[in-house]
């Protein structure tokens, strides 16, 4: 009967001091995601103001950088045409005049009779 008295006191004590460790660590629990939650919630507005804002200031200054290119491209593009449109047109003045050359030469071979009036 002693014995069993013992073992049920001693069971009892084992029990309280489960329960008691049972309740500190669920209390480090509770306390420590308390803890991360308010880290992660401070950390909401701060994500907000360091990099979402940052990177749409970022984001449009790449947009008006990429329209100055396309826009120089544009000028470029027009001033190359400009100047192919008259290098084109002295080559046709150039040809033109060639052809005249030409027909003017063939005109002189067909009237010639000898070399010497060729020469001449």
């Amino acid at each position: 009967r002693e014995v069993r008295e013992l073992l049920r006191r001693e069971r009892n004590e084992f029990e309280f001091r489960v329960e008691q460790r049972q309740h500190e660590v669920e209390e480090s629990a509770c306390a420590w995601l308390d803890e991360n939650l308010r880290r992660h919630t401070n950390r909401k507005g701060q994500v907000q103001v360091e990099w979402v804002e940052p990177r749409v200031a970022q984001i449009e200054r790449h947009k008006t950088m990429f329209n100055h290119h396309i826009s120089q491209v544009g000028r470029k593009t027009q001033s190359h045409m400009d100047r192919s449109a008259a290098i084109r047109k002295q080559v046709e003045e150039a040809y033109a005049e060639f052809v005249r050359d030409l027909d003017q030469l063939q005109q002189q071979f067909k009237e010639c009779k000898s070399i010497e009036e060729l020469q001449a």
